[in-house]
């Protein structure tokens, strides 16, 4: 029999919002019951068990969504500041495609959420390494043309470059997880600042 990928889709976006509400070890399978509204049976025909179900949300919801080839599309000859802002914009993207509307705390909810996956999801961290990966050398690569165009100096080093926008982002999305929402006006601001000193 075909699994039918709208209920599919529908399971993991509403186990998505249970593990994000309440984290992996939280949640019971009659929380899932309920919001699904299936019944185990019904829900354990498209996934084995709990902890695959959390792995599938989490291959969907973070793993997918954070991968650079899915999160940023940009013009291979975009310059640097170009992709900055093509960058932001795809993390803004990216949130709004994942951010339930009756979450809260939806940033500090999602890196619970991921400390979760490092916990209960075996593999996870290697394949969130590799993610990381990919991003940095995006980065590394444009930061690498801008120098050749004379967009921003020769003599930047571009791998150390690429980090720290990398950095950058994952350091103001903690901070902002503890005190606020996501505040990507000031990581593009950021982003300026630290491209400006890459031209003088």
């Amino acid at each position: 029999m075909k699994k039918d990928t709208r209920t599919l889709d529908k399971i993991l976006w509403e186990c998505f919002k249970l593990f994000l509400h309440k984290g992996y070890k939280e949640v019971t399978i009659p929380d899932i019951e309920n919001a699904i509204g299936m019944t185990r049976g019904a829900v354990f025909y498209y996934v084995k068990d709990k902890n695959e179900l959390f792995k599938a949300v989490i291959d969907r919801y973070v793993l997918e969504k954070q991968d650079v080839n899915n999160k940023i599309k940009h013009d291979k000859d975009s310059r640097l500041l170009q992709f900055i802002i093509d960058y932001v914009g795809s993390i803004n993207r990216t949130r709004d495609s994942i951010q339930p509307s009756d979450t809260g705390d939806y940033l500090f909810s999602y890196l619970n959420l991921i400390s979760s996956a490092l916990t209960y999801y075996e593999g996870f961290k290697e394949k969130a390494t590799y993610i990381l990966e990919q991003d940095v050398l995006l980065w590394e690569k444009i930061i690498e043309r801008a120098k050749v165009t004379k967009e921003i100096r020769d003599n930047v080093n571009a791998a150390v470059t690429a980090k720290k926008f990398q950095r950058l982002f994952y350091g103001q999305s903690f901070l902002n997880g503890i005190v606020a929402d996501f505040n990507s006006s000031e990581l593009l601001e950021l982003y300026i600042d630290e491209y400006n000193l890459l031209k003088m």
